[in-house]
């Protein structure tokens, strides 16, 4: 734990090293991604029924459970944040809702979910998304779903769960003026990077995040090289609240190393406003293997 209202962090369990099956998956089918062949292979009803299979099994665990309760604010957190007039305002809000105590969002924007027709872990991390949606009282046109490697199947799947469709890459370069949820399971880094560079500022108080944890690109890279390709996730480490979702889940590979980031109002409204201003938009290069930008699609 650092310092008064910065960092926390929830220890975790070591988990077995993942292979970077983002990467390769992205390199071997973003080009290929609604080709004649997968579109006349696909069944969509089989499909459906898969997710809605995953679905029931993560409702009922005890995985869900406790992820349910992440979400629901210690007094603490409730204490700090009734300090400012929005949270009063979010407080009256909450209690119009039939549980109080359920976190407020408006929207969850779902990044890189992987491609659904053919990946299981993609159809287990779909299905959750919709109990998320389901938990958080979020309406289904303000549960938006992008991923490059979609076609037709993949979105007509999505519409079915009545999900919305992003129509283009955002590059995760959204810019967010209420309270969003980002569902973002085993992304690239630069992907969370983005999110925090198109929020930079106090504007992060409306943004959660649902990924890779943060924490564990500090451990892993040197901070030259954190700092050089990630330069958002470098500065905001200490001013964020990271709490790890505890991999209890009967597969181990599709939501581990996963923890939610919370960036409370109370705690950025103490940093220095200089902070703030150095704020270059992030660029990468086309053929990095991390990402999908716009100029790859082309």
């Amino acid at each position: 734990m650092a310092d008064e209202g910065g960092f926390q962090l929830v220890p975790r369990r070591k988990q077995r090293k993942r292979g970077n099956t983002k990467k390769s998956k992205i390199e071997e089918t973003v080009k290929n991604a609604g080709s004649d062949n997968d579109l006349e292979d696909c069944n969509i009803d089989r499909i459906i029924t898969q997710i809605e299979t995953f679905r029931d099994e993560i409702k009922e665990s005890d995985f869900f459970l406790s992820l349910k309760d992440l979400f629901i604010p210690t007094k603490s957190e409730e204490i700090k944040d009734n300090n400012s007039e929005s949270s009063e305002r979010e407080s009256l809000k909450d209690k119009e809702k039939p549980n109080p105590l359920l976190p407020h969002f408006d929207d969850i924007i779902c990044y890189g979910v992987g491609c659904i027709r053919t990946c299981p872990n993609a159809k287990y991390q779909f299905a959750l998304l919709l109990l998320l949606k389901m938990f958080l009282m979020i309406p289904n046109e303000q549960c938006c779903v992008y991923e490059p490697l979609f076609n037709e199947h993949d979105k007509n799947i999505v519409k079915h769960f009545e999900c919305s469709i992003i129509s283009h890459n955002e590059e995760a370069k959204r810019a967010v003026t209420r309270p969003t949820l980002f569902f973002m399971p085993h992304c690239s880094k630069l992907l969370y990077n983005n999110v925090l560079w198109a929020n930079w500022g106090p504007a992060l108080k409306h943004v959660v995040i649902v990924g890779n944890g943060f924490s564990s690109y500090q451990q892993r890279l040197p901070s030259r090289q954190l700092n050089s390709e990630v330069m958002y996730i470098a500065k905001i480490l200490p001013h964020l609240q990271e709490v790890n979702i505890p991999n209890t889940f009967y597969l181990k590979d599709i939501f581990n190393d996963s923890s939610i980031h919370f960036f409370h109002e109370h705690v950025l409204s103490k940093i220095e406003k200089d902070f703030w201003n150095l704020r270059p938009e992030p660029a990468y290069d086309v053929n990095d293997p991390e990402i999908v930008t716009i100029a790859k699609q082309r």
